[in-house]
């Protein structure tokens, strides 16, 4: 059965963040081996960063071949210093393929506070930007960007990137950046967090977010991707008040992300989840540490359960379709 984003929320109060759940299993485990579907959880494995003064605290990067051989590649940091982020890249550089990328906050009590001021340039002639609240920087295939330089920090925050290929790819640009254009012509490729916020997404289930924003392809440039970012901190049933729609698959692939709040402990989810997979329930998965599942289209998932919650925690989903069909059209 599909079901647009407008007739869910008609019939459900409030489209929300669990659309697509996640859960994950450390590979490591001795009944991981047993299980038909754990190769495809995945443990994020954090180092600091050191390509520049702005370099994140810590971050991990991930391609399809840390993620089960599909078709999108990500990155997330937590970042609290000043500087150039990559000095490797003064003049910047361009991807053969579109990118989001995604500056958020870590104060689930002010959702719309970011917490720091980033300058990001794009365009050949370094068109000057400044992101001082949560936002997402929608950078189409070939378009230079960069330097990104974080020039006031108040509290720690996080960013993410999603790249719409299998790989990570980045070709250097010669030289260093020059001047700053003053021009607008690429201000609507900045789009604001808080437009697509869900501040009740809770109501469809008492494990679901407080507040979440999930930015669907038609506001991304109409880029072929949809996303989410939430904060998490109820116990329960994720999807709770919608009956039969779990388990369920979707379009595209799903990479379903559980990371902590803590900038100083990224290894600390602070939560323990049971999640599910396989059309019947076939098999439990239990999350109590920063993971990744992925989803690949047409394998069945769900539910998402919350057992324990030490400390308020982020999940944010990936999703290679345009968001507006949580299922695939019947044939």
């Amino acid at each position: 059965m599909s079901m647009t984003r407008r007739s869910f929320v008609k019939n459900m109060v409030i489209g929300t963040a669990g659309l697509s759940i996640a859960g994950s299993l450390d590979p490591r485990s001795a009944d991981a081996v047993e299980k038909k579907y754990a190769h495809y959880h995945h443990k994020f494995v954090y180092k600091k960063g050191t390509e520049g003064p702005g370099a994140a605290d810590y971050y991990f990067r991930m391609n399809s071949t840390d993620l089960n051989d599909t078709n999108t590649n990500f990155s997330f940091g937590y970042y609290s210093k000043l500087g150039v982020w990559n000095t490797e890249q003064p003049a910047g550089c361009t991807h053969p393929y579109d990118e989001c990328l995604v500056f958020a906050g870590l104060d689930p009590e002010g959702p719309n506070y970011l917490g720091a001021e980033i300058e990001i340039a794009l365009g050949k002639d370094y068109e000057k930007h400044i992101i001082n609240v949560p936002s997402i920087v929608c950078i189409p295939k070939g378009l230079p960007h960069g330097p990104i330089v974080t020039k006031k920090v108040e509290k720690p925050f996080a960013h993410y990137a999603i790249g719409l290929a299998k790989d990570y790819q980045a070709a250097k640009l010669p030289g260093k950046p020059t001047g700053g254009s003053t021009k607008n012509e690429y201000g609507h490729l900045i789009k604001l967090m808080s437009s697509t916020a869900m501040p009740e997404a809770n109501r469809i289930g008492s494990g679901n977010a407080e507040w979440l924003s999930w930015p669907k392809s038609k506001d991304l440039e109409g880029f072929i991707v949809n996303f989410t970012w939430g904060f998490y901190k109820g116990l329960g049933d994720w999807h709770g008040k919608i009956p039969g729609f779990d388990p369920h698959i979707h379009e595209g692939n799903e990479y379903l992300c559980y990371v902590g709040l803590d900038p100083k402990r990224p290894d600390y989810l602070g939560a323990e989840i049971d999640f599910y997979m396989g059309k019947n329930r076939d098999e439990k998965y239990s999350i109590d540490s920063p993971m990744v599942t992925v989803a690949p289209s047409g394998v069945w998932h769900a539910p998402c359960i919350t057992k324990k919650v030490d400390q308020t925690y982020i999940f944010f989903l990936i999703r290679r379709d345009t968001g507006e069909f949580y299922s695939p059209k019947e044939k």
